[in-house]
């Protein structure tokens, strides 16, 4: 009887055993933990910081490395900070993730952080001083009368949006100087019947612009249309004064008619007198608020020739 109870209880004890080694083994056979995040790195990837000129934007992307050796781009998962977003601001908006818009020279650091794990990489970015991006020299395409001169102007459009007087840094050249030479501030003097290309080259971004300069022998002709400025707020406190010039002083009175490309942007009166005795005439450029950079193109006319000038309106910050 007792021999009967230990052989139950042994068979009892091993069907326990095999239980558990059944379920340790199903156990065993469940699917591993896939590999995880160890680093990001943000880039472009630079031993500096990431220059960029001020009123320009870099796209940042980030890539994961995992802990089996792949990596993966994970700017769209990431969250985006800037650690001083007045110089650089840093974008998580759908499509413009990882968008970094410069404010303001300096430099700040951008994080990407993954945020379930915590891990982040990181990039500094430096906002550099705004950039020449395009040359305009004015008056366009003047005619002065022989022995005159006329002081040409050099205006650079930079990166962020501005306008900056460049006539004293631009190398100044004349393809015809047996027509009319130029000083190297842009002094233009009139030496010949005939034309001649007057051209201003900005030496530190390369960007080039130029007029063409006619010389006549015909007083009082129409000579130019100048602007006191190239570039202005659409809408702004500052005040725009366009000026049309003979080559000589008016013998009669003369009326120049004035339009504008865009009145909506920048008008223009319908027309100015120059009076006997006068060489020039002034009138104002009305402008207003624009929802993107216009260019507007303002014409002056005799009757005989026409002359324009260029203002660009920009749009309020």
């Amino acid at each position: 009887m007792l021999a009967h109870r230990h052989a139950a209880g042994t068979v009892a004890a091993l069907a326990i055993a095999a239980v558990s080694l059944a379920a340790c083994s199903s156990s065993d056979k469940s699917p591993a933990a896939g590999p995880h995040l160890a680093a990001i790195q943000v880039l472009p990837a630079t031993a500096g910081a990431v220059s960029v000129p001020l009123g320009e934007s870099v796209r940042l992307t980030a890539t994961g490395t995992y802990s089996d050796g792949s990596t993966r781009e994970v700017t769209t998962e990431v969250v985006w900070s800037s650690a001083t977003p007045a110089i650089v601001a840093v974008s998580n908006a759908a499509g413009d993730a990882g968008l970094a818009t410069t404010a303001s020279v300096g430099t700040s650091e951008v994080t990407a952080t993954e945020p379930s794990s915590g891990v982040a990489g990181r990039v500094t970015v430096e906002v550099l001083s705004a950039q020449v991006v395009s040359l305009a020299v004015s008056p366009i395409d003047p005619t002065l009368l022989v022995g005159s001169t006329l002081q040409l102007q050099a205006d650079g459009t930079l990166t962020d949006d501005t306008s900056a007087d460049l006539t004293a840094s631009v190398a100044w050249t004349s393809s015809d100087a047996a027509i009319a030479t130029v000083s190297q501030d842009g002094l233009v003097t009139a030496v010949a019947v005939g034309t001649a290309t007057i051209t201003a080259l900005d030496p530190v971004s390369g960007a080039t612009a130029s007029t063409t300069i006619e010389v006549t022998n015909l007083p009082a002709a129409l000579s130019y249309l100048g602007l006191s400025r190239g570039s202005v707020i659409g809408g702004g406190s500052v005040a725009v004064v366009g000026t049309v010039a003979l080559t000589s002083p008016a013998t009669e009175a003369i009326v120049v008619t004035l339009t504008s490309s865009n009145p909506a942007g920048a008008a223009v009166p319908e027309s100015v007198i120059v009076p006997v005795g006068a060489q020039s005439a002034t009138f104002g450029v009305t402008t207003s608020a624009v929802t993107r950079r216009t260019k507007v193109t303002l014409s002056a006319t005799d009757g005989k020739t026409t002359k324009t000038a260029s203002l660009n309106v920009r749009v309020a910050k």
